[in-house]
């Protein structure tokens, strides 16, 4: 994951599923646009 977003400007965004709801899984060092990409999977994943 790293790499791909160092090397290829690769966007990511975690999220946990399988619970009653998504689980937004951000990193301390993540970016602020890292972490709207976490909150837009987990509402596309909730739906």
């Amino acid at each position: 994951g790293k790499t791909l977003t160092y090397y290829a400007n690769y966007q990511t965004g975690h999220t946990l599923m399988g619970t009653k709801a998504p689980v937004i899984i951000p990193s301390r060092a993540d970016k602020s646009d890292v972490k709207l990409n976490c909150i837009a999977v987990s509402i596309l994943c909730s739906k």
